[in-house]
């Protein structure tokens, strides 16, 4: 039997009994091997200080259950105060969201400029030059025409 098997059938026969095959086994690796007889008695003495362990039992006393509820209702009500901060401060930002939204949401009227000068900002001198530009101007391209010559737009 190898060591490391050993092991798993020493934590057990702590939890359970053994069958005869698994027990008999055991004793025989445990006969020739130091290691794991000191494995073994480390086992059973964690185990012995397990058992002897006492769990420590809650106090039932009426003051401090009395300290613990008042204690947690002054830690309740504080926090009230503070959400209800919180709540006014965001329903506040929200409002003023809502206000300087409403106050530029009208965009400011700008002049529709009249055709003397879109036609002057363009380039173009005169009303026939307008119609011939319109006329010679393809949209799928980025070569116009004007005066009879080819120009880049």
């Amino acid at each position: 039997m190898r060591c490391a098997d050993a092991r798993k059938l020493m934590w057990r026969a702590q939890d359970s009994a053994l069958s005869e095959i698994d027990s008999d086994a055991l004793n025989g690796h445990l006969s020739q091997c130091a290691e794991c007889i000191a494995e073994r008695d480390a086992v059973t003495q964690t185990m012995g200080l397990l058992d002897a362990w006492q769990t420590p039992q809650p106090t039932r006393n009426y003051a401090s259950f009395l300290q613990r509820v008042q204690r947690d209702q002054v830690r309740r009500q504080k926090p009230a105060f503070r959400r209800w901060l919180a709540g006014g401060l965001a329903t506040a930002s929200i409002v003023c969201g809502i206000g300087l939204g409403f106050l530029t949401a009208y965009p400011v009227e700008q002049p529709v400029p009249s055709e003397n000068e879109l036609a002057s900002a363009i380039g173009l001198h005169t009303f026939g030059d307008m119609i011939e530009s319109a006329i010679h101007y393809d949209p799928d391209s980025t070569v116009g025409v004007q005066n009879g010559k080819e120009i880049d737009l």
